[in-house]
């Protein structure tokens, strides 16, 4: 089994939470992960959509924007974080050191990425959570 079908069995039946103000990267991702059988939630197009459903939704996992333009995506981070629900970052304005220095458990992936490259990083996040 490759990496891409190890994390496909992994994240199937996965709830993810998907934080992305960009309509057409959002409606993408949501698309890439409805293929990969995970339960998409609404899509969270701001950070304060986004703390509301971290706060208060049953979510397996996140995907996170971190650049919106109400805030940052390290906001909702937090709520996850304080709820044990792994996350990874996706952006195109924030490095994987700039991410990692606060949320060094957090998973990241540079904006564009490619679906297969997508699923093997959130797909990382609940083999890990599995392993502890």
């Amino acid at each position: 089994m490759d990496a891409t079908e190890s994390a496909l069995a992994a994240l199937r039946n996965k709830k993810i939470l998907i934080l992305e103000d960009e309509v057409l990267i959002g409606m993408d991702l949501v698309d890439t992960f409805e293929d990969a059988g995970l339960d998409v939630l609404p899509l969270a197009r701001s950070v304060e959509e986004g703390l509301k459903m971290a706060a208060s939704e049953a979510i397996d996992l996140a995907l996170l924007d971190v650049s919106l333009p109400d805030g940052s995506g390290f906001e909702v981070g937090r709520v996850l974080e304080d709820r044990g629900i792994p996350f990874a970052f996706h952006s195109g304005h924030v490095t994987r050191s700039e991410a990692q220095a606060d949320f060094p458990d957090a998973g990241w992936i540079a904006k564009p990425a490619e679906p297969d490259d997508l699923i093997r990083t959130v797909g990382r996040l609940v083999e890990d959570d599995v392993s502890m």
